[in-house]
């Protein structure tokens, strides 16, 4: 797809040690997740959105749901693609509700809130040169 290339050479050009760094690895992942929900027809609405409470990777708006996304990122290898969803642990999963809690309390104080879901989108990354390997998703996750 285009869109990873360009997210790929934006990411080549501002990290000089791609695999150094867990917080780069993780920022790209985040980027193709994006383009990966952009191509189902979701919308942006927040990339890594933060209150007192933590950070939500991002949220999107999908038809008339707003959905919050949590990204895991992963170098490649076999027992990276089988349990890139294990750190979705009880804690994470209650941190990602009162996150959700707090975003509503804040942006729909005075008006109707939309329907909401938690999604968790695990992404693949070549060893090699950090190239999407494979992304995957995983609706209503929590």
């Amino acid at each position: 797809m285009q869109e990873y290339e360009s997210i790929y050479r934006d990411f080549v050009e501002n990290n000089a040690n791609l695999h150094d760094s867990r917080a780069a690895i993780a920022k790209l992942g985040e980027g193709y997740a994006l383009v990966y929900l952009k191509s189902t027809g979701m919308r942006e609405v927040f990339r890594n959105w933060r209150c007192r409470v933590g950070e939500v990777d991002l949220i999107l708006a999908d038809k008339n749901e707003l959905v919050f996304v949590e990204v895991k990122s992963r170098i490649a290898n076999l027992v990276a693609s089988k349990c890139i969803f294990e750190n979705i642990h009880d804690k994470k999963k209650k941190k990602l509700r009162a996150l959700v809690q707090v975003y509503l309390l804040i942006f729909y104080k005075k008006k109707p809130r939309p329907p909401v879901r938690i999604d968790v989108v695990g992404v693949l990354l070549r060893q090699v040169d950090l190239r999407v390997e494979k992304v995957m998703h995983i609706k209503g996750a929590v």
